[in-house]
């Protein structure tokens, strides 16, 4: 059962998602870049960030 407390929280959740929309600064010539993070699956933490950045 939805409460309106639950209801409230279910509401807000989605407003920060809708009320700033993501900005892509990853602009190369007009070209996006970016990377899949499936990539560096078998690295640890660390060694993935390294290889993204």
């Amino acid at each position: 059962m939805m409460t309106r407390g639950n209801l409230v929280k279910l509401a807000a959740a989605g407003v920060p998602a809708a009320a700033f929309p993501a900005r892509n600064t990853s602009r190369i010539a007009g070209v996006t870049i970016g990377v899949q993070s499936y990539s560096f699956r078998d690295r640890s933490l660390d060694a993935a960030i390294e290889g993204i950045v």
